[in-house]
């Protein structure tokens, strides 16, 4: 398909399918499509992530997070997937940074408030 809406919808149908190597070259494409772009970058870091390419996730989701200006539910799940990929990596300290950021504006948000204060347990 040429329509890059459409290109996205069959991403996300793949994704939902847990089919992340036939999404991420949809989701990329669909990242041109600037109503689109957002969600694009999300789902492209998260396949990479689901397909354990964890390094690569990294960019898309950070893109995202950069372009994206107001905090609203839509910027806490890039930050909260953020912090899921630093974590994996190793990066303690930076996952912790983007669940206390989420934690100062929304202590319910998901497990931020469990992984936070375990952090300051420690």
């Amino acid at each position: 398909p040429n329509d890059l809406h459409i290109k996205f919808e069959l991403g996300q149908i793949h994704y939902r399918l847990e089919q992340y190597k036939e999404a991420i070259p949809l989701f990329q494409k669909a990242q041109a499509n600037p109503n689109l772009r957002l969600k694009a970058l999300h789902h492209l870091g998260k396949s990479f992530f689901k397909r354990g390419i964890t390094d690569l996730a990294l960019q898309p989701i950070l893109t995202a997070i950069q372009e994206k200006e107001v905090f609203d539910d839509q910027k806490k799940e890039l930050l909260y997937d953020l912090g899921l990929i630093h974590d994996q990596l190793g990066n303690q300290e930076e996952a912790m940074e983007q669940f206390k950021l989420i934690y100062g504006l929304d202590i319910t948000y998901k497990d931020v408030a469990d992984r936070v204060e375990a952090y300051y347990l420690q």
